[in-house]
């Protein structure tokens, strides 16, 4: 079972293709500096970085789609725990998802 770091990982990982270019080194330094992470600085610190308005209808993957809900529905509601939505974005397992090539 992944940690809260894991997860956390998991998130700065998934969520940093949709940082500008301009704030991406300060994105990776936010992160970097820090040796825990909580649900609380994960929820003050994507918003800083990531424009969701403009996102949350156009994810770069179909896949993403599981990342900004677990973001918006279970961080806040359960923190950072392993949840079957996070395991469908980090397997890419749902029937109506087309399979990630490597």
């Amino acid at each position: 079972m992944p940690t809260q770091q894991d997860i956390a990982l998991i998130l700065i990982k998934g969520f940093r293709p949709y940082v500008k270019d301009a704030s991406l080194k300060k994105y990776d330094d936010e992160f970097a500096k820090r040796k825990r992470y909580a649900s609380k600085f994960i929820l003050e610190v994507f918003p800083k970085y990531i424009d969701y308005d403009y996102w949350i209808s156009r994810p770069k993957e179909k896949r993403d789609t599981y990342l900004f809900n677990y973001y918006f529905v279970e961080v806040p509601t359960t923190g950072l725990i392993y949840t079957p939505l996070l395991k469908r974005y980090v397997n890419n397992t749902h029937p109506r998802l087309p399979k990630v090539k490597s």
